[in-house]
């Protein structure tokens, strides 16, 4: 009998893409590029699906809770046209603006879209004690 893990074939000793063959090099060439970017913290312009894959579906539904509550509306959108900080609070989460900014350099993201915002709050949730630091925290 084979100990935990080393089953044949287990996902711990197969090689990502190993079912590509050279028929279909495009295929493999996309799931080699994906399997990669999967391994990335933080990817570049990042889909909803990837941000809620790495943040967890908990937060993903407690950070829409939030920006309903701390905006009053269901907002995904709370800066300005470029990018900008406006105001002491931003975001769709109402996040204030030096807990945006830590955010933001953890992940390197600047909060373009609403999976990006979700990103930043989560990725400062070592200096707000996870929801503990916005009022709406129990939405």
């Amino acid at each position: 009998m084979l100990g935990l893990g080393a089953s044949a074939g287990s996902a711990a000793t197969t090689r990502p893409c190993v079912r590509h063959t050279k028929e279909t090099a495009v295929t493999k060439r996309q799931c080699v590029r994906q399997y990669k970017r999967s391994k990335q913290r933080w990817p570049k312009n990042p889909k909803a699906w990837e941000i809620r894959r790495r943040v967890g579906l908990y937060n993903w539904n407690k950070a829409s809770r939030v920006a309903i509550c701390e905006t009053g509306k269901k907002v995904r959108w709370y800066l300005g046209p470029n990018g900008e900080i406006r105001g002491r609070y931003v975001s769709a989460l109402g996040m204030y603006v030096s807990t945006f900014e830590y955010g933001r350099r953890k992940t390197g993201y600047r909060g373009r879209n609403w999976q990006e915002q979700v990103a930043i709050a989560v990725a400062a949730h070592d200096i707000t004690g996870n929801w503990n630091g916005w009022g709406c925290r129990g939405a």
